[in-house]
């Protein structure tokens, strides 16, 4: 099982930082490890914004550090023992501009990145990328048709991830591995609730793992305090 965390804060209006991690509690053979997994910083930057086309994009840098987290853990096998540093490309489309009212609500997201290690003969390189399919229902009730709907339902965002990581350069047999994990998002005023379903998405990653479940929350700093924590560096 694993618990994760982030948390990102803006420098300037389009520039922001982020500091994330994970604890996890693994049994295997009578034997519990339980420990903090590596940090990761990263920085991210919105190059392009389109409110007509609702469209976004953004480039940013993230850095895995080795060593930083549980040295049981990694005598284990269970986190990375050497660091990395992956570029990233992101993308997000809404169809809000389609003529047709009912897939309007309708958005996708990208990601792209290549994880750069700094040991790739012994921890190889590896592509990563991942996509969502999102429909916004209270986007629904507010720019195409107000239903009516309670609170409960009027809040909810369906949606399904997909991932996958590719070795890029390393030891023969590497295999792409992914999860598909279709979900449900609910959105409150100053925070959001999801919990998804994590399915292997082929026969390399059932081997590696079983299914899953995964939940989060989000709080939203930039509206909790507008005026301290949650507004820009500079």
């Amino acid at each position: 099982m694993t618990y994760g965390y982030e948390w990102d804060k803006t420098i300037t209006q389009h520039l922001g930082f982020s500091i994330n991690g994970d604890y996890l509690t693994q049994s295997s053979g009578g034997t519990d490890l339980r420990g903090f997994d590596n940090i990761t910083i990263g920085l991210k930057d919105e190059i392009l914004c389109s409110d007509q086309h609702e469209f976004m994009a953004s480039v940013g840098v993230s850095r895995t550090f080795a060593g930083t987290g549980s040295p049981a853990l990694a005598t284990a096998g269970a986190i990375d023992t050497t660091s990395s540093t992956s570029p990233t490309l992101y993308l997000g489309k809404g169809l809000g501009d389609l003529p047709i009212g009912w897939l309007r609500p309708l958005a996708v997201t990208g990601e792209f990145s290549y994880q750069i290690s700094d040991r790739p003969g012994t921890a190889p390189s590896a592509w990563n990328y991942a996509a969502s399919v999102q429909y916004s229902i209270p986007y629904l009730q507010s720019e195409v048709k107000y239903l009516g709907l309670p609170s409960v339902l009027a809040n909810l965002t369906p949606l399904v991830e997909v991932s996958f990581s590719t070795p890029a350069n390393g030891p023969a047999g590497g295999r792409t591995i992914g999860t598909i994990s279709p979900g449900i998002l609910y959105d409150g005023d100053t925070w959001q609730f999801g919990v998804e379903a994590m399915l292997p998405a082929n026969g390399a990653t059932r081997r590696a793992q079983g299914i899953g479940i995964i939940t989060q929350v989000h709080f939203f700093l930039d509206d909790i305090f507008p005026h301290s924590l949650g507004k820009p560096l500079f």
